[in-house]
């Protein structure tokens, strides 16, 4: 998912037709946090692997921070933990009345 995000964001920045960038989740939530199962497969990776990693989701957040136009997050359902860190990226995020917000990852010490 993060390397389809990122190679859109590189993609719409660039194209004179987009006006702004309007970002949300397609289903229940807006982003239900990582899959813990791909956590724990990091976690045997050595440590350039697990670096590499990391800075999937750093670059992602990157761009949609920098982007070069207005950005809006429309945030339904769940946002846990990544998802929390992709709302904060916006120029503007707007939830609806069932939004829940959480970084439930340090219950379990990520």
């Amino acid at each position: 998912m993060l390397s389809a995000l990122t190679e859109g964001l590189v993609n719409l920045a660039s194209d004179n037709g987009v006006r702004c960038l309007i970002v949300r989740g397609a289903g229940k939530h807006f982003q239900a946090g990582a899959d813990i199962s791909w956590l724990a497969e990091v976690a045997s990776y050595t440590a350039a692997d697990g670096y590499a990693a990391g800075m999937a989701t750093t670059d992602a957040c990157r761009r949609l921070n920098e982007f070069p136009k207005p950005t809006i997050a429309l945030i339904h359902g769940a946002c846990f933990g990544g998802g929390c860190g992709f709302a904060c990226c916006v120029d503007v995020a707007l939830a609806t009345p069932d939004a829940v917000f959480g970084l439930t990852e340090v219950r379990i010490g990520v």
